[in-house]
């Protein structure tokens, strides 16, 4: 996984899904990065997505960094494979409302010493 202040980390998309429980939450995480991982990890511009369930049970996020916002729009948004991936997640039994995606540009870190 690339570092948060990793200078190759050009574009973050950050996106939240509402569930209705920690069951929902596994599906939700086996569904995303099962079959997705072999893909993938080939799109250029691609440096890593990471999943994190929330304690209570709500949601999940996946935080996933690129190069740069054009890779993303062009490898992995204009992929069909990345269309069937938002597919199956949408119509995820327990998802409790559309995912919510939030575009970034790192700006700066704070790192322990």
């Amino acid at each position: 996984m690339a570092e948060v202040n990793d200078p190759q980390v050009g574009f973050v998309a950050v996106v939240t899904f509402p569930v209705d429980g920690p069951a929902t939450q596994r599906k939700l995480v086996e569904l995303a990065t099962g079959g997705v991982q072999e893909w993938i990890r080939e799109v250029p511009g691609f440096l890593s997505a990471t999943y994190h369930a929330s304690t209570d049970g709500t949601a999940v996020v996946n935080y996933a960094q690129w190069e740069s916002e054009q890779a993303y729009r062009e490898n992995f948004s204009a992929d069909p494979r990345s269309a069937k991936l938002r597919e199956a997640l949408s119509s995820l039994p327990g998802l409790m409302g559309p995912p919510k995606a939030v575009f970034m540009t790192p700006q700066g870190s704070i790192l322990p010493t």
